[in-house]
């Protein structure tokens, strides 16, 4: 039995909401953290290190979000184009309550099993 478009509509607000929370915090890790302290001298190479290390680690942070964000854009795509739902692997609906619980999903919970195995 199809989905209801009506009750997959409704998927797209959390998603929406979810997006713009995602995009606030990468703007957050995308600002650069200065190496140099307030006088404009640079700060001692421990702490430049320190921070390099820190810079490194937002930067994997930040490509997480944006891969997140893509996940969301997609999904938020097949709901407009009334594809949103389907696993795309077997073409069956995934059930509602499993994308209530990760509306990015792509796959039904067996083939989902199958890609982890």
């Amino acid at each position: 039995m199809a989905h209801d478009p009506g009750k997959l509509d409704q998927m797209k607000l959390p998603l929406e909401e979810e997006r713009a929370r995602l995009m606030k915090e990468l703007e957050e890790h995308n600002r650069v953290v200065p190496l140099e302290d307030e006088t404009g001298s640079s700060v001692d190479p421990e702490v430049q290190s320190d921070e390099a290390e820190e810079f490194t680690n937002r930067l994997a942070a930040g490509d997480a979000l944006r891969a997140r964000i893509n996940e969301i854009d997609s999904a938020i795509n097949k709901i407009n184009m009334g594809t949103y739902g389907k696993c795309e692997k077997c073409r069956k609906d995934i059930p509602l309550d499993a994308l209530k619980v990760s509306p990015a999903r792509t796959h039904c919970i067996e083939c989902q099993k199958e890609l982890n195995a």
